[in-house]
């Protein structure tokens, strides 16, 4: 293979904690496995003496396949070396090439007795997790109810909500989760609930208040940027000169704002009040209008500006938001202490289990790595450390990697630009550090080695990215300035027989076209419109001639070569399916929702409720009516009309006992008995094995199997085993708890996607979320949903944590029944 000069680099250097920040498709794991290569082949390292850490096991697995390719190549040269590389090919399958997670269950495993706990202990599933988190939190709070503790009361009537305590429980679940992501999660929680109570010095002195300074500056600068552009429009030929007065006195307000900000908190407290801002003067007749507006826009977002520093920041007086930090600490007093009732509860539940979970594997391993010998033991036993998708790492991980790694053994590569884990509490900020003080040449203990060169894109793809993202990308939105270390270069010379600009489409749906049409396209959803252009454009593009870089050849475009790309696939996805499959494109949705939603699969559930317990009417009426009951709505109808009032379960017991009609009431009293036979049953079978008994006894399996898409269905129902076999390897057992498993699936993020039936070589158009698209590959990419918003939801939360600024609550008076925000 042809390195480049960076690749060379960031495979040969030696000696050094190495960085590389590798851009988009610059080759990366190329790079890492030609130097665990050369490292093993050339410097004589084995390979068990090399830690390889990746984000997937699917990474792992796949690292490992490359680096055995290699060494088997290595070995068909019949080279003098054969007898080393053998042996590097048997110490393969004893080398820590693994998550960090995967890692820290072998460092717990072998040093179980340095932390008291059970060696047999295994990982628990995520849902198991879940529903032994949701006990112990259903049990704490009864029992802090029944102690009537003022200060959990107080907590309840500040964040429990209007009705009920759930929003203090989620309060409780998220803060847990949260602060497993620092090294030291309580000591962290105690330190950010004692900053609630402070005085005017220490807040002065603390974090919160810089950062408010340092936002306010920003908000300055930005309106004053506004004002520079306005008074640039004032002094153009036709603008309107009478506005200019008006503009240069705004300007000088805010420049007097930036100045007594620099006094502190009160200098600039007492000038926002005095800020006024002047008429605007008259302008003549002759001024050109856009001109005229655009000034008066642009002043109405400076003054926009200037009116929300005075609500955020600047609305009560210093000593009144310390007053309401004071109050709020008793409070932040006992959500502490809930936390530690909860975390001592969850922990003696999952000892009774003999499982942990993600969380405990790394905190275990970070207590025996305190263990200085054991710390050494690992600093010997590994000679280099590899980092993969280092920007998605934790500090909690990046402790771990410190107690273990040595003075120049350190190999991290990645790219905070693809970041795309923060909300599993990655960190890329630890990237971003090390980015900004290693050093950018040879002979440095911290050396940084930037890869830019993108292999994957064509150059009008990377110029366009280029242009969008240094407008927009700097330290403050996205954490680094998009310049020219930044970009990425150009790193393949691609045979195409002409240039294939981006395409940017704005959809305009009032337009003056054809009366008819534009009422047609009026009456689209936004979605749906998108969906409708994007759908044109495909059936457009069939056939095009592409250049294929595995066969080195030119061909024809197909479906399977686009993929539709969208922020969320949630109420996105099956639309544009529904718009694709209607313009006769075949079409796959990658979505991790609606399977429970599936007929097939919501049906089946609901028998396996009624099983459990036949006191439900909709789950009943539901089966009863499927194939499985085989019961018409006339015939329910008779059901219902023999005992009106009562539940439909005793209305059909009724039936089968005092039934007019013959048939019907045999066939009410053959589905009740076989109802009680499956009821046994379930008491004693194992529950994948009741499942299968189930489809075969109903014929469910079969049945769902020769309607439209029977192939899907049959699929999603054998999902629904695979479920069960993995709910039999939880400590949770029986049919009733199976479905509070199920129902969590339901509430949780974790409902699952369709069972994919897909080839790789299928002929169709692939819909995912851009987060899956990640490593993939096509050579049409649509991306839509560029219009949406933001979602800012969670910044609406009563509480917000963050991982320097620690709690920040917003300010709740039971007493008075007031609300508004803290500082």
């Amino acid at each position: 293979m042809k390195w480049t000069k960076e690749q060379e680099s960031a495979i040969r250097a030696r000696g050094c904690n190495l960085l590389v920040s590798a851009a988009a498709g610059s080759g990366k794991t190329a790079v890492l496995v030609e130097r665990i290569k050369q490292m093993i082949l050339k410097d004589g390292i084995d390979v068990d003496r090399l830690l390889i850490v990746t984000f997937t096991n699917a990474a792992a697995g796949e690292m490992r396949e490359r680096i055995g390719a290699t060494l088997l190549e290595e070995l068909e040269k019949k080279s003098e070396n054969e007898e080393y590389v053998r042996k590097q090919l048997n110490l393969l399958n004893h080398a820590t090439i693994s998550t960090l997670h995967s890692f820290c269950m072998e460092i717990v495993r072998r040093h179980f007795h340095l932390i008291d706990i059970d060696p047999n202990f295994r990982i628990g599933d995520e849902t198991e997790i879940a529903i032994l988190k949701l006990e112990t939190l259903e049990e704490l709070f009864e029992q802090k109810y029944k102690e009537a503790d003022e200060g959990f009361l107080e907590l309840v009537e500040r964040f429990g909500g209007n009705r009920e305590d759930t929003p203090l429980q989620e309060l409780v679940l998220n803060l847990y989760d949260f602060i497993q992501s620092k090294p030291y999660p309580y000591e962290w929680l105690r330190e950010n609930v004692e900053a609630f109570q402070m005085d005017l010095d220490s807040f002065q002195k603390g974090l919160w208040y810089q950062m408010m300074l340092e936002q306010i500056q920003l908000d300055l600068c930005g309106a004053k940027e506004i004002l520079i552009e306005a008074k640039k429009l004032c002094e153009k030929p036709d603008g309107p000169a009478g506005y200019l007065e008006a503009i240069l006195d705004d300007i000088q307000g805010i420049e007097a704002l930036m100045e007594s900000l620099k006094e502190g908190w009160e200098s600039i407290y007492r000038q926002v009040k005095k800020f006024k801002h002047k008429r605007l003067g008259r302008v003549s007749k002759a001024v050109d209008e856009v001109l005229k507006d655009s000034v008066k826009g642009l002043r109405q977002q400076a003054k926009d500006v200037i009116s929300g520093i005075k609500e955020k920041f600047l609305s009560k007086e210093p000593h009144q938001y310390i007053e309401d930090l004071n109050a709020l600490y008793p409070s932040m007093c006992a959500l502490y202490d809930l936390i530690i009732s909860f975390e001592s509860g969850y922990k003696e539940k999952k000892a009774e289990r003999g499982i942990a979970d993600f969380n405990d594997l790394e905190h275990y391993a970070l207590s025996i790595l305190e263990n200085e010998q054991v710390a050494k033991e690992y600093q010997n036993q590994y000679a280099y450390i590899f980092v993969d998708e280092y920007q998605d790492s934790n500090i909690v991980q990046e402790t771990i990697l410190n107690f273990i790694k040595r003075d120049d053994n350190l190999f991290m590569v990645g790219d905070v630009k693809q970041s795309i884990y923060r909300f599993r509490l990655a960190d890329p900020t630890l990237f971003m550090e090390k980015y900004e003080t290693y050093q950018n040449r040879e002979g440095v203990r911290n050396r940084r080695i930037d890869l830019g060169k993108n292999f994957r894109s064509r150059e009008e793809i990377i110029d366009g990215v280029n242009f969008i993202f240094k407008q927009i990308m700097t330290r403050e939105l996205g954490e680094m300035h998009y310049d020219e270390d930044a970009y990425l270069y150009k790193g393949i010379d691609t045979q195409h027989p002409e240039k294939s600009p981006i395409e940017i489409f704005l959809i305009q749906k009032e337009v003056q076209v054809d009366e008819e049409e534009e009422e047609d396209w009026k009456a689209l959803e936004d979605i749906e419109a998108e969906a409708k252009v994007a759908a044109e454009r495909i059936k457009e593009l069939q056939g095009t001639p592409i250049y294929d870089s595995r066969t080195e050849n030119f061909r024809r475009l197909t479906f399977k070569d686009i993929v539709v790309l969208l922020r969320t696939t949630k109420n996105w996805a099956p639309i544009f399916q529904e718009v694709f499959m209607e313009m006769d494109i075949p079409v796959y949705a990658d979505v991790n929702t609606g399977y429970f939603d599936t007929v097939e699969v919501s049906v089946f559930i609901n028998l396996l409720r009624i099983i459990d317990n036949k006191r439900q009417d909709v789950p009943l009426l539901s089966v009863m009516r499927s194939s499985i009951g085989k019961f018409c709505i006339e015939e329910l109808i008779q059901i219902r009309m023999a005992a009106q009032g009562k539940s439909f379960i005793e209305a059909l017991e009724k039936y089968s006992q005092e039934g007019e009609e013959l048939p019907l009431k045999n066939k009410c009293a053959l589905f009740l008995e076989r109802l009680a036979e499956w009821k046994e049953e379930s008491r004693y079978m194992q529950l994948e094995a009741f499942i299968w008994k189930l489809f075969m006894d109903t014929g469910y399996y079969d049945y769902v199997g020769a309607m439209p898409g029977g192939v899907q269905r049959q699929a999603n129902l054998r999902m629904l085993l695979n479920r069960a076999r993995q709910f039999q390897a939880t400590s949770f057992k029986g049919l009733f708890n199976f479905i509070q498993f199920i129902d969590k699936l339901k509430q949780s993020s974790s409902d699952m996607g369709a069972a994919k039936i897909l080839g790789e070589n299928d002929n169709v158009v692939r819909i995912m979320s851009i987060h899956k698209s990640k490593g993939l590959e096509f050579p049409v990419v649509i991306v839509g949903g560029m219009g949406k918003q933001f979602n800012l939801s969670d910044m609406n939360a009563p509480v917000l944590f963050h991982k320097d600024l620690g709690i920040g609550p917003k300010y709740v008076d039971p007493q008075r029944r007031r609300y508004g925000d803290t500082i």
